[in-house]
């Protein structure tokens, strides 16, 4: 019984460890930017996106944005998507920030999964 007990609980530290939140960083530009393109779990970007998502002002110009965060993964006219790999460890889609533009400046930013 004792042992039943013991296989249960460290199967369930096991599934906490994997399924926890990474770590959270300061933004730091020279570690986004290394990081980029980079789609494993624990990607730094991952670490960092809550406090780089407070530098991302609403109003703020692409220009601003671009020079802060480095070249997207992806952009267009209306979106800018910088890929943050995958946040969590069960996950198997990558997440990325995602910043919605209108006449070249922020309206929006957001975490989008797939």
């Amino acid at each position: 019984m004792v042992r039943a007990v013991w296989v249960a609980v460290s199967g369930l530290l096991a599934l906490s460890s994997c399924t926890s939140e990474p770590e959270t960083l300061e933004f730091d530009r020279a570690r986004w930017v290394a990081a980029a393109g980079q789609d494993e779990y624990d990607n730094a970007r991952c670490q960092m996106v809550d406090d780089a998502r407070t530098l991302v002002t609403t109003g703020m110009t692409r220009e601003n944005v671009e020079r802060l965060l480095g070249d997207p993964d992806v952009a267009d006219d209306v979106h800018l998507d910088y890929w943050l790999g995958g946040c969590d460890a069960l996950s198997i889609d990558v997440h990325s920030l995602w910043i919605r533009l209108e006449s070249g400046r922020v309206i929006a930013t957001d975490i989008r999964v797939g």
